[in-house]
């Protein structure tokens, strides 16, 4: 199983490298450098912990959404990225927080 993980996330990697080269139309070592806070909270908003456990890929996906909306929405309302990092660092300790209190008020 663990072998089948590793090689759907490289396949994955490398479609998605593929899709970021064909919209920049250059290949930079930098280029997603940053996505990392946005994946984390996607995932998290999604429903998977992130003191381990199992989550939904539906969740997930529509962690995405959310995500994608407010990126969109916080680009058209002219925020600047710095402002945009802390609003996304405040919604993933929000969602951290709401799980953790979740997950410890049933036991």
């Amino acid at each position: 199983m663990k072998c089948l993980v590793y090689i759907l996330s490289g396949l994955l990697t490398g479609i998605a490298a593929v899709i970021m080269l064909s919209r920049q139309n250059s290949g930079q070592p930098k280029l997603a450098d940053g996505f990392e806070l946005s994946v984390i909270t996607a995932v998290v908003l999604g429903g998977v912990s992130i003191f381990g456990g199992q989550g939904r890929l539906m969740g997930v996906f529509l962690g995405v959404l959310i995500m994608g909306v407010l990126s969109n929405g916080l680009i058209i309302l002219d925020v600047t990225e710095y402002y945009q990092q802390i609003i996304r660092g405040l919604v993933l300790l929000g969602a951290v927080a709401f799980d953790n209190l979740s997950t410890n008020t049933g036991k």
